[in-house]
């Protein structure tokens, strides 16, 4: 579960909700990226389809770009070593 997350979230990346925003981890520190939805039947699709859920959670466009951005900065890190 995300450090900061609801009981129910399994994305590392999930930071919190309010009305149909979910926030999420930035790719600095001290950041963070917010999605917005419209549509409320939208939300609680992504919410509990991928937020929620430790096997899908990397469907996510967010968590994908966070992932590829920490792999390629971990990977940095190495080389400089």
């Amino acid at each position: 579960m995300s450090a900061y997350g609801a009981k129910y979230a399994q994305c590392p990346y999930y930071r919190s909700e309010a009305g149909r925003q979910i926030c999420c981890e930035g790719y600095q520190e001290g950041m963070g990226l917010t999605v917005t939805f419209q549509d409320p039947t939208d939300y609680s699709m992504y919410r509990n389809g991928l937020c929620r859920s430790l096997r899908h959670f990397l469907e996510c466009p967010v968590a994908q770009m966070l992932t590829k951005e920490f792999e390629e900065n971990r990977f940095d890190d190495r080389r400089r070593k």
